[in-house]
Parts: C-alpha cells; structure tokens; sequence
C-alpha cells in the first residue's frame, strides 16, 4: 500500500524573484523540502531565526532541520554544493547529512562553466554557472552523473540515492513560469523545465499533485536579458520604477545582478495560473507598492491601467484574475510570516499531515 503523503508544489508564477524563498520560510514546517529543477543558477533567500541564508543548489529546508532531496532533473555543481554546506554546517552541524542527492542528477563541471562565458550565452542574460552548457550535454547523452561521484567525501555527509517521501512534501520550483525552456520568450529563458508537472520526476504520481502555489509580485522583475520585458509604456515611468527597484531591493540573489522593474502583467499571471492549476496565489511586496504611491498594472487585455489606492489595486487584481478555485495572500514585508502562515492554513488545512506532533 502506497504511504500517505500530502505533496505541495510552490513555483514563480512570473520570471523568478518573486520572494519563493521568503514563502517557503513562511509555511508551515514541512517533513520534506525537494528541488526538482535547475541548478545554482536559482537563488532562495531564508530568513529565520538562526539568520539570514542564500541558498542556490540546496532544497531550502536545509536550514530548517528537515530532510531535502535534490531530484534528477536538476544539475549539480559539486564544488559550489560542497561550499554551500560547508558553509550551512558553521549554523547547523551536521546539515549535510538530511541531504539526499538523486544519483541521476547531471554534473556541471568546469569546461561548461567556461563554455558559459562564451558569446551565445551572455546575449541572453546567463548567470554563468554552467548550468545551460551542463543541460545541452546531459540532452546530448554525454553528461557525467552524481552516480559516477559515489564513494566519493564531496559531497560530505549527503546521501547519493533515491529516499522514500513520505508526509508533508514541498516541492520547490526554481526561476519561474515565464522563464520555463518551452513556455517563455525563447531564447531569453532558463535551460530546465518550471512548469509543476516536473514535480512528478521526484517519484510523486501525477495525481499526488494537487496543491500548487504561485507566488508573484504587487509589480514584475527580471534579472537578464529580454528585449521585449521593457516596453516604451514602461520606460516612460522608469524614474517611478526606479524608486520600486530601490525600495524593494531588487538584486539576484545567485548574482548581484540588479533587476529590470516593470507593472505587474495580469495577463501573464492569469495564463500562469491557468496552466500551472494554481490554487493557493502569494502576491509579495505590497507594502514596497505602497511605498512608491503609484499604483499602476497592466490589465488581463494588455492595457497600462492605474488605480488610485493600495485597496483599490487589490481589489482590481483579485477581480480581474477571476479565476473561481484561487485564494489569494497578500503579503508585504511586515507581518509576512503572519499572513502567507494563517493563510495557508486556511485553504489546505484538511489536506496538511499531522507529522509533527
């Protein structure tokens, strides 16, 4: 008999940046955190009581005492990883050891770092983590795999195989929707797939995927090229703009790279929703929206609109989303963990495993 496990799929319903890593921190504690695409070319910021954490190839629990799993769709730099935890282990001694690695997993290694750099990559806005170049050889059939690694000390204390999820399962989407290989503005997207069903590669049936939740933006950024994100519509208000990306500290985490700023699209995110079955809809930074005292988006037609109050964005956004089977949390800064928590709750609460009593 199947074991009992209730599997949640939180992924960036714009083009990553959206403040996943803050929402994850925000929910209630899970038994498993899973990484099921990309590599450290994705970026996730924790804060919690222990500090403040940057993580790139690592699930986010490791900084939450939880049992990770990093799935065979992602790419693995060896070097980078061993980093990250040595680094996490000065915090949290030991951490390596909840880590699991699917052995399957492609190896970014350092001639695909330096192919990063070449000319193809840097007109699209690349981290030059090696991750595209890791990504064509691994489709290529000529990748190296973490399975090649074992018996190896490199990844300390991690285990190289395939665990048994069971529980409260998070799976963790890294970029976002408008930057999935297939479903963004190719080529100015990533090299892995985002959209949930990707989830499934981490041994979930399809059907176990019922819970998605998308998290965006009060206004949408991008880090990289793309020269259809800034529209003359949008460079018309880039001191407006400007004063948001200043507010809202608006840098790649895996980077520095500072973001391109622009309104939020509804009509983006409505056709995300859509695809991605999202039920459970986070939208960030209302507060740093609030701040700038302009309130302006672009409607699910295309048209630039503007409201004249924080409430009466709100209340536009939720209307025009439309979508029936939608919660939405709004969260600024203030209060997040409050907000996006109770929230949560409230909309999966039956479904939530009660594993940690």
């Amino acid at each position: 008999m199947r074991n009992k496990r209730s599997v949640y799929t939180l992924i960036g319903l714009d083009y990553g940046d959206e403040g996943k890593g803050k929402a994850i921190a925000s929910l209630p504690r899970m038994d498993w955190y899973c990484r099921f695409n990309g590599g450290p070319n994705a970026g996730h910021t924790i804060v919690n009581d222990m500090g403040t954490f940057k993580l790139h190839g690592l699930p986010s629990g490791m900084v939450m005492g939880a049992q990770c799993y990093i799935g065979p769709h992602c790419v693995v730099n060896p070097k980078s990883l061993q980093r990250e935890l040595v680094e996490l282990e000065r915090v949290f001694p030991d951490c390596s050891s909840q880590l699991w690695i699917d052995p399957r997993c492609g190896i970014i290694e350092d001639e695909h770092i330096k192919a990063d750099g070449d000319l193809q990559y840097p007109e699209q806005g690349s981290t030059k983590q090696g991750v595209a170049p890791a990504y064509g050889e691994y489709y290529a059939r000529r990748a190296r795999r973490v399975y090649q690694h074992i018996g190896e000390d490199i990844f300390l204390q991690a285990h190289i195989g395939i665990p048994l999820l069971e529980g409260n399962i998070l799976c963790e989407g890294a970029q976002g929707i408008n930057l999935d290989i297939h479903e963004g503005n190719y080529p100015y997207v990533t090299s892995s797939h985002c959209m949930p069903f990707m989830a499934s590669s981490l041994g979930l049936l399809p059907c176990e995927l019922r819970h998605t939740i998308g998290v965006c933006k009060a206004y949408s950024t991008r880090s990289g090229k793309d020269p259809h994100f800034l529209s003359e519509e949008i460079l018309a208000d880039k001191e407006i703009l400007d004063k948001l990306a200043l507010a809202g500290e608006e840098r790649g985490t895996t980077t520095g790279r500072k973001r391109q700023v622009s309104w939020l699209n509804l009509y983006q995110i409505k056709q995300n929703i859509i695809k991605t079955d999202t039920t459970c809809l986070i939208i960030n930074k209302i507060d740093i929206l609030e701040s700038v005292g302009v309130f302006k988006f672009f409607d699910i037609f295309g048209r630039l609109s503007e409201v004249s109050s924080l409430e009466d964005f709100k209340e536009t956004v939720e209307e025009q989303l439309g979508v029936k089977w939608l919660e939405v949390i709004w969260s600024g800064i203030n209060g997040y963990c409050e907000h996006i928590n109770e929230g949560f709750i409230q909309h999966f609460g039956p479904d939530l495993k009660d594993s940690h009593d």
